[in-house]
């Protein structure tokens, strides 16, 4: 005990209790059945500059539509999603590994139209599948358009126009690359158009400019992982 005849506290005890480095609150020691005072709320420390991450990287998310080269399938297509068009197209056309089954064969690949601009990585997808299941989907089917049948590059563009104006995607605001000059030309005459539409090489577009492979942290956003169940996103929507 002191001098005054109180319990002497350890040297620290107030800091070591309340970890806040300030001098002890009076009330906190003092006979049972008084005040007790708490320990201050710790500040929260203000956010430090973004690192790259899953979330800054997948901040890109596009679904594309292929073209087949091959002399024998001029009119083989296939749509994807993806994080990374450039690498993807690699992968597809068997440069480097992790391209999808359905294109190993009927190389060699180029871009004729992508889609971009979603809010959410699941928008994306559910746009990829509703993309590729045309005469499956509950969108198109609640839609004033007629499904189109075929999957040649007229067919996949016109559901790709279809989509763009039909919920939730028409309030998106998405965006449409066409790869090739010609392209615009397949467009539905009679049917809807996408609203915002540029035209170029994929490798020119300021969308892909310095896109490089993703940190390991964020390869799970890249396309061709693992699939989503056509129910969980018609369930989404």
């Amino acid at each position: 005990r002191g001098e005054s005849g109180e319990r002497a506290r350890p040297e620290g005890a107030g800091a070591e209790s309340c970890d806040s480095g300030e001098e002890d609150d009076p009330l906190t020691f003092r006979p049972f059945g008084s005040p007790v005072a708490h320990c201050p709320a710790r500040p929260v420390p203000a956010p430090g500059p973004e690192s790259p991450s899953e979330h800054a990287f997948c901040r890109h998310l596009f679904v594309y539509l292929l073209r087949s080269l091959h002399p024998r399938h001029p009119h083989s297509t296939y749509v994807g999603f993806t994080v990374n068009p450039p690498r993807r197209l690699r992968q597809h056309n068997g440069e480097i590994s992790s391209g999808a089954r359905q294109t190993s064969t009927r190389r060699p690949w180029e871009f004729a139209a992508i889609v971009h601009g979603f809010p959410n990585k699941m928008s994306a997808l559910q746009f990829e599948w509703h993309w590729q299941h045309p005469r499956d989907s509950r969108r198109l089917q609640g839609s004033s358009w007629s499904i189109t049948k075929g999957t040649g590059l007229k067919a996949r563009l016109t559901t790709m126009c279809q989509l763009l104006s039909t919920p939730p995607f028409d309030s998106q605001g998405l965006d449409v690359r066409l790869a090739l000059a010609d392209s615009a030309k397949l467009f539905p005459k009679d049917g809807p158009r996408p609203g915002k539409v540029s035209t170029g090489p994929i490798s020119e577009w300021r969308m892909v400019r310095g896109l490089q492979q993703p940190p390991a942290s964020s390869r799970s956003c890249q396309g061709g992982g693992e699939a989503v169940e056509p129910e969980e996103l018609e369930e989404s929507l």
